[in-house]
């Protein structure tokens, strides 16, 4: 096989592990665990100006102990929230130039769909209340 990427044959052993079947097998019989994101906010910055500023806020509620995740691929803002939903993130922030200005982000709820704008402290009180109070199996339902 590989003489056909143009170096000499050479006598090989392959082995194929069957993943892909494996997965199907599980997920047919109800045996694929439920993973579930335990990242509280998802961070969206509205243009590329504001990353910089998306990526302070990141840090700041990060070293405040909240699970963010900064989204950087530039993506239109209707896709980054529909990746924040399909990840099962209960927050998303926006951040654009005024809210950096300001201070003040737009946080939406996107388990309850209500949106508000408030400050970084306000947001870290709000992703605390709203964590599941220790229990493993007690996670976010999107």
């Amino acid at each position: 096989m590989v003489g056909l990427f143009g170096v000499e044959p050479i006598a090989t052993v392959g082995v194929g592990m069957g993943a892909t079947t494996m997965e199907q097998f599980l997920e047919v019989h109800g045996l694929l665990p439920k993973l579930a994101s335990k990242t509280d906010v998802y961070i969206i910055p509205v243009s590329k100006e504001s990353m910089a500023g998306a990526d302070d806020l990141a840090r700041k509620l990060r070293s405040e102990g909240v699970r963010a995740e900064l989204d950087i691929t530039g993506r239109k803002i209707d896709k980054q929230i529909k990746a924040a939903l399909k990840k099962q993130i209960p927050f998303a922030v926006f951040v654009g130039e005024d809210e950096i200005a300001s201070g003040a982000y737009t946080v939406r709820n996107l388990v309850e769909s209500d949106e508000q704008k408030v400050g970084a402290e306000r947001i870290v009180t709000i992703v605390k209340d709203r964590r599941y109070d220790g229990d493993e199996d007690a996670l976010f339902e999107v």
